[in-house]
Order: structure tokens, then sequence, then C-alpha cells
């Protein structure tokens, strides 16, 4: 595990809290769970709070300056540069606006545009940017309307409440409120590409 000091995990990012005898119980309990991916701990007296993190995106987030506080991380999946290890994917998320067709030409080499299709992979996706991205919204993600169905680029089928089935929204993107939405393929928004680690 991975030391920082005068870091905590942000509040979002927190999936439970314990009290225990000391930082060292607080470590090994998250180090030996399969689940935990960080602890946050604070010493007061006698009693250390454990703050742990099971949410795939801990693992690239930023870590928020507190001296009260020191986190222990597990290893982080290696990627490319520019690339951010979230739940077994690395993703690029685009600085730039673009249409959805310059977006799926536009990933870096060995990406596609993302599909999140499982429910797993669209939860941690969402967590990552709720804890990273929260300024930004509106992204594009390979999802599209064919033949009176909404596609993920490996062909698995979704529906959404923000999905409707007219062809001037036959593309969908990502939106403030981490859902799914139809718009026209023309309109320009930022993109999320990926590959798997």
């Amino acid at each position: 595990m991975t030391l920082f000091t005068d870091a905590k995990i942000t509040g979002d990012c927190t999936t439970s809290t314990l009290e225990a005898p000391s930082a060292c119980v607080c470590r090994n309990r998250c180090f030996v769970d399969t689940q935990c991916l960080a602890v946050s701990i604070t010493q007061a007296a006698s009693v250390s709070k454990c703050h742990f993190s099971s949410s795939a995106s801990v693992l690239t987030t930023v870590l928020i300056t507190n001296p009260a506080f020191i986190t222990f991380t597990k290893k982080r999946d290696a990627c490319m540069p520019g690339f951010e290890a979230v739940g077994g994917f690395c993703y690029f998320f685009s600085a730039d606006k673009v249409d959805f067709t310059t977006a799926k030409s536009s990933c870096p080499s060995g990406s596609v545009l993302a599909y999140p299709s499982s429910a797993t992979q669209m939860a941690d996706l969402v967590a990552y940017l709720k804890c990273n991205k929260s300024g930004m919204s509106d992204w594009w993600v390979d999802l599209t309307l064919n033949a009176g169905k909404w596609l993920w680029s490996d062909g698995t089928a979704t529906t959404g409440a923000n999905l409707g089935n007219s062809d001037d929204g036959a593309c969908a993107r990502l939106y403030a409120n981490y859902e799914l939405n139809d718009k026209p393929c023309s309109n320009t928004f930022r993109f999320i590409c990926q590959y798997k680690v």
C-alpha cells in the first residue's frame, strides 16, 4: 500500500467508517479486504477513525490536503500517459468539445470512444466523474440509436428515461446529473475514450 501523509479521501469517495484502536488496525483491515481500495485515518486520543473507500475512482482521484489525516491506497493500475485507471479500464477525458463523429475518430491510439455497457462499469465511471470531474459535464459516449434501439458499440442494448426514439437525437452523452441523454450527433461535447487494462 502507498502512504500519503497530510491527505484524505474526498467525502464522495468514502464508503464506510469505523473506529479502531490504532492506525495500523485501519490499514491492515483495508489491506486484507478485497473490496477496500483506500483508507484515510485520523487519530484522536486512543482511538483512530478509519474512512474506507471501495470506489474504483479513489485510485485516480486527487486526495484533499488535510494535516489531520494519513491515507493508504492500494496499487494503481498502469495506464498509458493521459489516461486514468478506473475499475479495470483506462479512460481518456478530452478537454476539447467536438461533434460525435469527430469524437469517435479522435481517441488516442489503442482506445475507442467509451461504451460503459455494464452496470458496474457505468457505476465506476460515474463515481470517478463525481469525484474528479464535477465541474465538467456533457461527455460523448459510444451509444447510438439504431433501428429504434439504443445500442452500445459492443452491441449491448440499453434504455433510459432520458433517451428518446427520434432520429434528431441519435447519439448519447453523459450529462450533468450523470445520466444518459440523447442529442443530435452534430452537437459538440467533451468525450471519453477507453481501453481495458
